[in-house]
């Protein structure tokens, strides 16, 4: 199985643009450095239709959800491509991120926190 660092994805998000990933950034700063990150390989139109419909889920029952429609935006784009995500999980707080096949940029990213 593929994986990443919790380091290596904090530079990646350092080095991108855009309001969501630097909040990306912030909930990535508080893990273990050495973390690995799961990564898997799935197909970029499915996995925008179940992040979409779980994510939208989870606002009604009380969670932050950041960037959302931008990342489904974006793999709705890519159609039948396969893309490499994972998800980073701090306390009360995820990010779920998209990585470029080469793994040397963020496509794209969402944050996940439990208002309380």
């Amino acid at each position: 199985m593929e994986s990443i660092s919790a380091r290596e994805l904090l530079l990646l998000l350092e080095s991108a643009s855009g309001a969501i990933l630097e909040r990306a950034a912030e909930i990535v700063a508080t893990l273990d450095p050495d973390r690995e990150l799961h990564l898997s390989l799935q197909p970029a139109a499915r996995t925008a239709n179940t992040l979409e419909l779980k994510y939208t889920l989870a606002r009604t029952r009380g969670f932050s959800v950041c960037g959302l429609d931008d990342l489904v935006l974006r793999l709705k784009s890519l159609d039948g491509q396969l893309i490499q995500a994972g998800v980073a999980e701090g306390v009360g707080k995820s990010v779920i991120f998209v990585l470029d096949d080469a793994r040397t940029s963020i496509c794209s990213a969402f944050c996940v926190t439990h208002d309380d």
